[in-house]
């Protein structure tokens, strides 16, 4: 059976949730680079490895994203699987760097994915901004850490003011 408009976003959401399982794999298999078709000599103009993608999934119900206060060890690239496990239309912003970065609305049972540059360490809000859910308790702190690691309760880097961001309505 062909996907249709409806279930396409659905089919991708729960691949990429497959792939990243598949990806996590045990928890002897620490992150490694692969020297694969690189040149044996060794090189001065060799560009230095990007940055392993952190992986964070996240649940919301009527009202609250669970957990609310994620960290991921180091900055750089993020990952967010966000599933709507409540009854009610939901979606998912976060104030980045480089500004405010949203889902579209996520249907009850749905999923939804972004894809994140979190490339300074600090603290980062996130919210539902459907209209009024974010003043219900729908919002939490996600950590990112730098080369030494964070606690849950590292001090904030960027502002986590109302006026981070526009409250979308949708």
């Amino acid at each position: 059976m062909l996907p249709t408009a409806k279930s396409a976003p659905l089919l991708a959401a729960s691949l990429l949730v497959a792939a990243v399982i598949a990806a996590c794999g045990s928890s002897s298999a620490s992150s490694s680079t692969s020297n694969a078709g690189a040149s044996s000599s060794p090189s001065s103009s060799t560009q230095p490895a990007a940055p392993a993608a952190h992986a964070l999934t996240l649940s919301e119900t009527e009202f609250k994203i669970t957990p609310s206060h994620p960290t991921v060890p180091a900055a750089g690239p993020v990952t967010i699987t966000v599933r709507n496990d409540g009854k009610v239309t939901h979606a998912l912003s976060v104030q980045t760097p480089s500004g405010v970065v949203s889902t579209g609305r996520i249907a009850p049972g749905a999923s939804a994915t972004l894809k994140l540059d979190l490339s300074k360490p600090g603290s980062y809000v996130f919210f539902c901004p459907i209209d009024g859910h974010r003043m219900l308790g729908m919002q939490g702190t996600l950590v990112s850490g730098g080369s030494s690691g964070v606690s849950g309760r590292a001090s904030s880097t960027t502002p986590a003011s109302s006026s981070a961001g526009p409250s979308n309505s949708y």
